[in-house]
């Protein structure tokens, strides 16, 4: 959801500091939002990547602001490279269906033979 900079970080005693969840004093501070629940967590960048089970090296490209977090996507593609992927059955009756019952996103899913998710359902039906 957001992201802050601690430009005080090394003078402690004279500037308000930022925080991790677990007390830790922070330089950078990643503040996630759950979609459904509305919570918010503020976390360092070693607890984001354990909370989100990003790989390290994405970790320094989201510290470089060059990709967007979005963690459907993340999903769709864990479940993908663990080999699920969608029955042949499945595939041929979403392609099938009228172009207008089911968003974009869900007969792209299908076509790429992509797991669906609760991300990737969540407006399926128009």
């Amino acid at each position: 959801m957001a992201y802050r900079y601690n430009q005080y970080y090394d003078e402690p005693k004279q500037h308000e500091q930022l925080y991790c969840a677990c007390g830790r004093r922070l330089k950078h501070q990643y503040i996630l939002k759950h979609q459904l629940t509305g919570e918010q967590l503020a976390l360092g960048i070693n607890h984001f990547a354990d909370h989100t089970d990003i790989d390290a090296a994405i970790m320094r490209q989201l510290q470089a602001k060059i990709h967007e977090v979005n963690f459907g996507l993340d999903e769709t593609l864990r479940r993908y490279r663990r080999g699920v992927k969608l029955k042949p059955a499945i595939v041929t009756w979403l392609t099938t269906q009228k172009s207008n019952q089911f968003s974009d996103t869900i007969l792209a899913y299908a076509q790429a033979n992509l797991p669906l998710t609760v991300y990737s359902c969540r407006y399926a039906i128009s």
